[in-house]
């Protein structure tokens, strides 16, 4: 991993800090297995780890200096564009985006949960991504919502039954009793 400071004779001591929190990131990606992007000016990406590399099936050559838009499904890079400016706006350092979609070098989109924070890098504002597939998770929930709306299904229709039969037996009572 290379990375280009600037010199600065009167404050040498910044220069490292900056670079000891860019390796700060890049090393909170890699050893959580995160995905990690720089997009410069919001549209490209400018470093890549080897969980980005696996998760979008892309090669970190192919990556590097890619538009964002890459990996982003097309319906939602227009509002993914907007997010990003309006948590620029904000004035906020970090925030967490949630569950959002990413897209695979193979064309199939995927689940993944994303955290954006911002970090001044020399004279220049980045973004920083951190990014997990959470497909599995995701799955898992939809299955056990279906699997709870069958159960709560089949539970209305043998309650239904039992009313039934309970009406019946009432029936049957009240026309031996006579």
């Amino acid at each position: 991993m290379i990375f280009s400071l600037p010199y600065n004779r009167r404050n040498p001591l910044a220069v490292i800090q900056l670079l000891l929190k860019e390796l700060y990131y890049w090393l909170y990606a890699v050893l959580f297995r995160r995905k990690i992007a720089f997009p410069k000016k919001l549209t490209r990406i400018l470093l890549v780890n080897p969980s980005m590399q696996k998760i979008f099936g892309y090669t970190e050559q192919e990556l590097l200096g890619q538009e964002l838009s890459l990996i982003l499904p097309e319906r939602m890079r227009e509002r993914h564009s907007i997010m990003i400016q309006r948590f620029l706006e904000s004035g906020e350092s970090s925030r967490q985006v949630g569950t959002a979609k990413g897209l695979h070098a193979k064309g199939h989109e995927f689940y993944l949960d994303s955290s954006v924070a911002t970090f001044q890098s020399g004279s220049a504002k980045k973004l920083l991504a951190i990014v997990r597939d959470i497909t599995e998770q995701v799955q898992a929930q939809e299955e056990i919502l279906s699997l709870n709306r069958t159960l709560e299904f089949r539970v209305e229709e043998r309650t239904k039954q039992l009313v039934q039969m309970n009406q019946e037996n009432i029936e049957l009572m009240g026309i031996a009793a006579h």
